[in-house]
């Protein structure tokens, strides 16, 4: 029962404000004002050093080591021309437990991703910023990936493909950043055979240093 009063009083008060709100954005349009702002923080030359983990194979999951190089032509758009990872297998127990029980399973039959790498367009269309436990102010941006990737599993097979994914960066001043990277690599086995693929998943956090841009 005491909700529907705080429910009428709050209708009340966005009654009251909002053709005041309504009222000071048509001025403010009027005028030619907008609270957009411009970037703090603009890249050229990003190199970064990443970790991060291959979770989807039920057998061998992966720890990634790696790097890459990217070129940002504007605030929208950029190159990453190289990223390239080498992979940590880490066995589980269900590839433990398949060894132990069949014993027919060779175990250049389980395959598992020993290095990883990519070239992609980067697309950069959100930035803002926040406050942090209300005592500093936050810049971050998210971008999303598209390009070609290529992945060499153990034993011997290399896996072309698309890659695809998405990722935000948090500013850490002029020239350092924080990255977290969400992308799926999709590999083809043989396309001489047809386009049977399968996907990797790959997540990662980057520290990244950015050169030759231009910081406010």
């Amino acid at each position: 029962m005491r909700r529907i009063p705080i429910g009428l009083l709050g209708l009340a008060l966005l009654g009251t404000f909002a053709p005041r709100v309504s009222h000071a954005y048509d001025d403010a349009e009027q005028a030619g004002t907008y609270a957009v702002q411009n970037r703090a923080f603009q890249l050229k030359h990003e190199l970064n050093a990443s970790g991060g983990v291959l979770p989807l194979n039920a057998f061998v999951k992966g720890l990634t080591f790696g790097g890459g190089y990217t070129y940002h032509f504007s605030d929208l758009w950029a190159w990453e021309v190289a990223q390239f990872m080498y992979a940590k297998g880490l066995d589980t127990d269900l590839r433990d437990e398949l060894m132990s029980n069949f014993t027919p399973v060779a175990p250049t039959l389980i395959e598992s991703v020993e290095y990883l790498g990519s070239t992609s367009v980067v697309v950069k269309p959100f930035y803002g910023k926040f406050a942090l436990l209300n005592q500093s102010v936050v810049h971050a941006e998210m971008f999303f990936v598209l390009g070609a990737g290529f992945v060499k599993m153990k034993p011997s097979a290399f896996r072309p493909g698309p890659d695809f994914g998405a990722g935000m960066r948090f500013h850490l001043g002029g020239h350092w950043s924080l990255r977290f990277d969400v992308r799926d690599y999709v590999l083809f086995k043989d396309i001489t055979k047809g386009l049977s693929a399968k996907n990797e998943l790959w997540l990662a956090l980057s520290i990244a240093l950015s050169l030759g841009g231009d910081s406010k």
